[in-house]
């Protein structure tokens, strides 16, 4: 008596089918024949990368920064998490000086964040993980004013232009420090 195999479903959304067996579809000779389909519990990776910005340096060159780092960046995955587990490891986003963290997303949803004293940024960690998770960060230069006086030395005088006109005060805007 042949009897037609029926293909086995995922049982559970905790695994994954590993391995297909080599007798897994077809017709059977037996009324016992034994069909063995391998599973593992589902595994999400969490890798993480700095988006980088173009800036022009001083001789006018464009050159890619990155502006800081961010845990695991040079590793293919960062940490590997079972399904329904949570993360263990730290991620730590850290601007390099004259730098803060500009955005972060996960899985290219935008994400908010309190930088820390120090400017950096820690990410809680992730709970109950079912999918893998991307976490990029962008790093910008730090904006900031100055404000040039100019006076004769000694006082609070101001000199004069070569009209003869008082020079004011200039308030200058830009990036501090990354230079």
């Amino acid at each position: 008596k042949k009897k037609q195999l029926i293909q086995s479903k995922i049982i559970n959304e905790k695994y994954e089918l590993i391995e297909i067996p080599q007798n897994a579809e077809g017709t059977y000779e037996y009324e016992e024949n034994i069909v063995t389909y391998y599973y593992r519990v589902k595994r999400f990776n969490i890798t993480t990368a700095v988006k980088p910005f173009e800036k022009i340096d001083e001789l006018g060159q464009v050159q890619q920064i990155k502006g800081g780092t961010i845990s695991g960046e040079n590793e293919e995955t960062y940490e590997i998490v079972e399904y329904d587990e949570n993360s263990i490891k730290e991620i730590k986003a850290i601007p390099d000086n004259g730098y803060e963290v500009e955005s972060i997303t996960i899985n290219d949803e935008q994400v908010d964040f309190e930088p820390e004293s120090d400017k950096s940024v820690i990410l809680n960690k992730f709970v109950g993980m079912r999918s893998n998770k991307n976490i990029v960060v962008a790093f910008r230069g730090i904006q900031g004013t100055v404000k040039v006086n100019h006076y004769l030395e000694g006082t609070e005088t101001r000199t004069s232009d070569l009209e003869g006109n008082t020079v004011e005060q200039e308030i200058k805007q830009g990036e501090i420090g990354t230079g």
